[in-house]
């Protein structure tokens, strides 16, 4: 049986706390002797010395100093001050985690753009943290989440050197694209719709896709007809649920679905001048209550 992969995307509220998740990742440590320089989609940043690569990708750079201290970035085009006010007011909390603001949000104006960071605190592994949490946002559509953090004791020793790879953000070009990373990060917490209307009857079908790697389906159908002037009528409803995710293939980008009873399903997804197709039909965007 091929083994489901299931990509999860991060919405506001989640992203802090999938930083702290990084954090306990069995992936091995690779020292660096050299400072290292993390580079995304449209930015870069030198971290400088004293810290181990921890994990790095397209999408995530994350770097410890030993247990003291740890800086991790996620590339994010098309973040804004909203977005990252909303989910540093917001904070994260669970049994091990919590992290709330202790300061305003500050703009700090860069070179080809903007940061925007708040002081945070609270506790990891019943450790006390404090740090700054917040994001970069690029003139051309460029951006970045940040979070730097130590043990409390030794975040005056670390901010220093926090604030040096705050200004060392450098917005480079930036390639605008819609692929699989794009489309989970719009279809996360969103809902997609369909309907067909004829004169023999109407089909609706809506997807709801959650940001944990869940969908739920519904589908409605209708029929009429009327035949030597007898007429007659026909429902049908079905639900389904699984798990979806997003794909890259052959330049184009796959919606595919993985239901509960086996069944998958492959669906080419594509933007038209901001519309949503999937197989060349036409889906309308629509409210989200299945996954609260």
């Amino acid at each position: 049986m091929k083994k489901k992969r299931v990509s999860i995307t991060l919405s506001p509220i989640q992203a802090v706390a999938a930083f702290f998740v990084l954090l306990s990742l069995a992936v091995p440590w690779r020292a660096r002797a050299e400072a290292d320089v993390c580079e995304g989609n449209g930015y870069k940043l030198d971290i400088g010395n004293g810290f181990q690569l921890r994990h790095k990708d397209a999408e995530i750079c994350s770097y410890r100093a030993g247990d003291d201290a740890v800086i991790l970035l996620k590339d994010w085009p098309g973040l804004s001050r909203d977005v990252i006010e909303h989910f540093v007011d917001i904070g994260y909390q669970t049994d091990a985690i919590t992290l709330v603001k202790r300061g305003e949000l500050q703009q700090i104006v860069t070179a080809g753009g903007d940061a925007y960071l708040a002081r945070v605190a609270g506790i990891v592994r019943n450790k006390p943290v404090e740090g700054v949490a917040g994001g970069f946002v690029g003139k051309d559509g460029q951006g970045v989440a940040v979070l730097i953090a130590s043990v409390a004791d030794k975040w005056s020793e670390f901010e220093k050197q926090a604030n040096a790879v705050i200004e060392s953000i450098e917005f480079t070009g930036f390639e605008q694209r819609i692929g699989a990373r794009e489309w989970r990060r719009m279809l996360s917490g969103a809902g997609l719709s369909y309907r067909v209307f004829s004169d023999y009857g109407d089909a609706r079908e809506n997807y709801y896709f959650c940001s944990d790697g869940r969908f739920y389906s519904s589908a409605r159908r209708s029929g009429h007809a009327n035949r030597d002037g007898d007429a007659s009528f026909g429902f049908s409803s079905s639900m389904d649920s699984g798990e979806w995710d997003l794909w890259n293939v052959q330049g184009g980008t796959q919606l595919v679905l993985f239901y509960n009873n086996g069944r998958e399903r492959r669906a080419n997804i594509e933007d038209r001048n901001g519309e949503t197709w999937i197989d060349d039909t036409r889906y309308y965007m629509i409210e989200n209550r299945r996954c609260r």
